[in-house]
């Protein structure tokens, strides 16, 4: 059985809704139609995640009350790392603070990723045709690949521009994402700082910096409708990132 087939129930949901979603949109092609609709859903199930995205701003915040306490136990147990992890596992659990804090949405997004990366490959879904697979963007389907969609239309054409800015929107989203990185990340590598003599720490810190422009890499090889989804994805994470903080009481 194939593990990608337990998503088909999500799948079968997400393409009622895009479809109902572009059938209300008042203008513009097939193609147009279902990039609005997956803009609007993708959007709608971020802002579903919003709980969990709270519940990752209390608790980096709670981290971050704790960091006094951390620093007071990296300097006692500085030659002693065992005792180092041990004492800092204690402390974060007696604070209700999990050592994984604030991972917990991004965890949440996986099995969306998933969905609808599916939906943009499977001919049928809930045994009727994919209608995303024949709507129409530059000339060629949204679940074509961008190589395929440029020889397509060609390479001075809009959907070379559209490419041009998909990936121009990613790079920038990814430099903003690896900045928040660098700045919830110190007080965060320091617990371990005294254990890692052989700049495991460094070396983790580089590739949470890196990880955001994994979704440049993903645009190019997968279909265009899962740039569209990465696009509004990766804007809404940095945007909540920076005006949440604003909104959820210390």
């Amino acid at each position: 059985m194939n593990p990608y087939a337990l998503l088909d129930p999500a799948v079968a949901l997400l393409h009622r809704l895009l479809v109902l979603v572009a059938a209300a949109v008042p203008a513009g092609g097939s193609g147009p139609r279902f990039a609005v609709a997956l803009a609007v859903v993708t959007v709608a199930v971020r802002a579903a995640l919003l709980p969990l995205a709270v519940r990752a701003l209390r608790q980096r915040r709670a981290r971050a009350a704790l960091e006094p306490r951390l620093a007071a136990l990296r300097h006692r147990h500085a030659q002693d790392p065992q005792r180092l992890l041990t004492e800092t596992a204690r402390l974060h659990r007696e604070a209700g603070v999990p050592l994984s804090a604030g991972i917990g949405t991004g965890l949440a997004q996986l099995p969306v990723l998933a969905t609808v990366y599916r939906l943009v490959v499977v001919p049928t879904v809930a045994g009727s045709p994919n209608l995303l697979l024949t709507a129409r963007l530059f000339g060629a389907p949204m679940a074509a690949h961008w190589p395929e969609v440029l020889a397509a239309a060609g390479m001075v054409s809009p959907a070379a521009l559209a490419l041009v800015l998909l990936l121009g929107g990613l790079l920038v989203l990814a430099t903003l994402s690896a900045r928040e990185v660098d700045r919830s990340l110190p007080a965060a590598a320091g617990d371990h700082g005294a254990v890692s003599r052989d700049g495991t720490v460094r070396t983790v810190h580089g590739l949470l910096r890196l990880l955001p422009y994994a979704t440049v890499v993903v645009a190019l090889v997968t279909p265009v409708a899962m740039g569209g989804y990465l696009l509004v994805s990766t804007a809404w994470s940095v945007a909540e990132r920076r005006l949440l903080p604003r909104f959820v009481p210390a």
